[in-house]
């Protein structure tokens, strides 16, 4: 029947593993803008911002699908830099999540 859309014409199911290439190409890029967030800020010795680059890494993981654990070391590492920060809320905030991912 021409519009029934019950059953995806064969050239919609050949585009769709583009369109999960660029999706994973999106968080391949978010995740080497994060890393190289953390490096600039752990060069600069910015304890704070280091912190909140690695809990936004560890968003980023998370939603690309990445395993639970690289997911908590990322968010203790981030509880961490806010400890050296002097940033004793974020610094709780960031184990509390990183409890939550395992």
């Amino acid at each position: 029947m021409p519009g029934d859309r019950r059953h995806p014409s064969p050239s919609h199911r050949l585009e769709q593993p583009r369109h999960r290439l660029r999706g994973r190409r999106k968080f391949d890029e978010a995740i080497a803008v994060s890393e190289h967030a953390v490096r600039l800020f752990t060069e600069t010795a910015d304890a704070f911002r280091t912190g909140q680059a690695l809990g936004e890494l560890a968003v980023t993981l998370a939603e690309s699908g990445a395993s639970p654990a690289d997911v908590r070391a990322t968010l203790l590492r981030a509880a961490d830099a806010y400890e050296q920060a002097g940033a004793a809320d974020e610094a709780a905030g960031a184990r509390a999540e990183a409890d939550k991912s395992t």
